[in-house]
């Protein structure tokens, strides 16, 4: 568990230095925020309605949401591969296995909980 926690911390590390990385870990976040508050507001400013169109604007949202985790991962996978880090977790106790297991079920995770806030923006 304690290596987990050590490659998550490693993951927060490399986010901060790269904004593009931090924008990825927001971007959900803010598509949420549009999308609960952006639909009801535009209902009421707009010369149209597009309350109608909801479940269509949620299910585009739906698919946006792991497009981006899934990005912001492989990107952060790319940049460890380029400083060679997969060699050093072959040796460690996490092995490649271990690490390719969490790189897989962390943006897992973290797209099942983002999803999930999507789909009830009130929880």
């Amino acid at each position: 568990m304690m290596k987990i926690i050590q490659l998550i911390r490693g993951d927060m590390k490399q986010i901060k230095r790269d904004s593009m990385l931090a924008f990825y870990g927001l971007a959900p976040f803010l598509l949420i925020i549009v999308t609960a508050a952006g639909i009801p507001l535009s209902a009421e400013l707009a010369a149209f309605n597009i309350t109608p169109y909801r479940h269509l604007i949620m299910s585009f949202a739906m698919l946006f949401i792991p497009l981006i985790l899934g990005i912001m991962s492989g990107f952060i996978l790319l940049d460890e591969r380029d400083e060679n880090m997969i060699q050093y977790f072959a040796v460690t106790p996490l092995s490649k296995r271990g690490y390719v297991l969490i790189r897989l079920i962390l943006p897992m995770a973290l797209t099942f909980a983002t999803a999930f806030c999507c789909l009830h923006p009130a929880v």
